[in-house]
């Protein structure tokens, strides 16, 4: 009939999408985590993929570590990706906190054995509460531990010794003889990331 209106024709966007398995980084052995669509695997490239350390570890006292990572290759209906760092929750932070109580947070950046620029988060929990002298003691220890152990040890393997807990308990043993402490966390660590290098 003349003059009638085309109708318009819906094209449902998941029909064009395939399915493509996300790879942890070989540092977590190279496992499955998931699976992502996307109708074009170049629009893959840089997407960030978070999830729980627990989901990869199997252990759920970890599923207060949240890894972040970045998809940086697609191989056929495979996604690889690599570690760009890694928080704790707040909620798990803040289950930390007590009143009357002092805690002393550190920010500083490191370059890596293998070259890699990190900017490292700490929270030192104080059994007490204490002074600023006690504070400032507190954080250069932590920064002449920091500076003695991060730059011998190449990125993935730092990065292990943290989400494991390990680098924590060295620290929490480096500060004990200061003050009473009740814990060290890194709450976070990020990857300095140079996207012209990539």
């Amino acid at each position: 009939m003349a003059g009638a209106k085309k109708r318009k024709t819906v094209v449902d966007t998941w029909k064009t999408k395939q399915w493509y398995d996300v790879i942890a980084p070989e540092v977590f052995e190279g496992k499955e985590i998931g699976q992502v669509a996307a109708s074009d695997p170049s629009s893959l490239m840089n997407r960030i993929i978070e999830i729980p350390m627990s989901e990869i570890s199997g252990n759920r006292g970890q599923i207060f570590t949240k890894l972040k990572l970045r998809i940086t290759q697609v191989d056929g209906k495979t996604a690889k990706t690599k570690l760009i760092g890694h928080e704790l929750s707040r909620d798990y932070i803040r289950t930390l906190v007590r009143r009357r109580k002092s805690f002393v947070d550190l920010v500083e950046n490191y370059v890596t054995k293998d070259g890699q620029e990190i900017v490292i988060k700490i929270r030192v929990f104080v059994g007490t509460r204490i002074g600023e002298d006690k504070k400032t003691e507190i954080r250069r220890s932590v920064l002449n531990e920091c500076a003695k152990k991060l730059p011998e040890m190449n990125y993935g393997a730092m990065e292990n010794e943290i989400i494991a807990g390990n680098f924590s308990r060295e620290l929490f043993n480096a500060l004990k003889t200061i003050v009473p402490i009740s814990k060290v966390e890194v709450r976070r660590v990020d990857l300095v990331e140079n996207f012209k290098e990539m």
